[in-house]
């Protein structure tokens, strides 16, 4: 939370060799309170291991 305002960071998830630089930052930030991730990305691969 941040000035009584809830904050939702969203990312438009695309290949996972980007996304493992980006989401330990959101993940480490003390005033995130939700973060959403879309799944944007038609390689199989990625989409299997945003599960894991």
């Amino acid at each position: 939370m941040y000035n009584n305002y809830k904050i939702v960071c969203c990312t438009a998830a695309g290949r996972m060799r980007y996304m493992q630089y980006i989401f330990p930052y959101i993940l480490a930030s003390d005033i995130v309170d939700r973060y959403d991730i879309w799944v944007n990305t038609t390689n199989m691969q990625d989409i299997a291991k945003k599960g894991k």
